[in-house]
């Protein structure tokens, strides 16, 4: 318990930093030291801060510099600078953090490391090297606003409306009609399914819903739906709403998979004509009413 204790040495000699191995308190530039450590030994294929034993590696740690000429001649300037930010003894001028490498990526003039091993680092870019991409990109986004004042995309023309042709059949044995004027299909809203009044050919049966989802071939009665007509969908789709005259004229509603069927509201045919209505989305049925003289 005793070993992490505050004044307590513990680590490995080579890598500690001057702090840590003073005994002192550490923070993460005490991990910027260790990396640029390993980073130095990875280059120059030797530790920078060497000794017979370990209290000679912690000595060499506290008081030496890193022999900068022991670098391959070919270092770029930005990783020897990088090197001696975070092999400064005194913390305060090592990186804070790995994030700041971006920060300190241009070389100063009074690193240990310009000029040894290397070519020399240069202090500042050109002057025409910071301003152009500034220039260039002040020039894009001056044309990008430009271009959507002129033609914003808000204001472009829709794409022209395309009709959409379908051709079915509703089965082999089934003939697709209906008594008056009512309407005979009907395509729910997302236009995957098609509801119609329809009955088996030959039979003299009376005209019911059948559904077909138009990625099926086989249509499917809804039972109890005989004398249905002006029918329409709900707006998700899931309901049939239909006038039937069997056997009272009502308003009347069925899931699209069939079972009870519900009154939706009540009215005679003499005042709807049959005539097919819509669902809004609120729920609102809305109908026709014929003209009266």
């Amino acid at each position: 318990m005793g070993a992490t204790q505050t004044g307590v040495i513990l680590g490995t000699a080579a890598y500690m930093a001057p702090e840590q191995a003073r005994g002192k308190a550490v923070d993460r530039r005490a991990d910027i030291w260790a990396f640029g450590v390993v980073l130095y030994e990875m280059l120059a294929g030797r530790r920078p801060f060497q000794g017979e034993d370990a209290s000679e590696t912690l000595a060499a740690v506290i008081k030496e510099e890193p022999d900068w000429n022991a670098l391959p001649g070919d270092t770029p300037a930005t990783i020897r600078h990088l090197l001696c930010r975070c092999l400064a003894k005194d913390p305060r001028q090592r990186l804070r953090d790995m994030g700041d490498f971006r920060l300190f990526s241009e070389p100063t003039p009074d690193d240990p490391a310009s000029g040894k091993g290397g070519p020399a680092m240069s202090a500042a870019l050109p002057l025409r090297r910071r301003i152009v991409p500034w220039a260039l990109t002040t020039v894009f986004l001056s044309a990008l606003a430009f271009t959507l004042a002129l033609w914003p995309p808000w204001r472009m023309a829709a794409p022209p409306f395309v009709p959409l042709h379908l051709s079915m059949e509703a089965g082999p044995d089934l003939e697709v009609g209906g008594v008056g004027n009512g309407r005979r299909l009907a395509l729910s809203p997302d236009g995957g399914m098609l509801a119609f009044t329809g009955r088996k050919i030959g039979s003299g049966t009376k005209w019911q819903l059948y559904v077909r989802k138009l990625d099926q071939l086989q249509a499917v009665p809804l039972p109890g739906t005989e004398g249905a007509g002006s029918h329409f969908f709900s707006p998700d789709g899931q309901w049939i709403a239909f006038f039937s005259n069997l056997p009272e004229n009502k308003w009347k509603k069925i899931s699209v998979t069939g079972g009870i069927i519900q009154p939706l509201l009540e009215s005679d045919i003499e005042s709807t004509g049959g005539r097919p209505g819509s669902w809004t989305r609120d729920g609102m049925i809305m109908n026709s009413l014929p003209e009266t003289s």
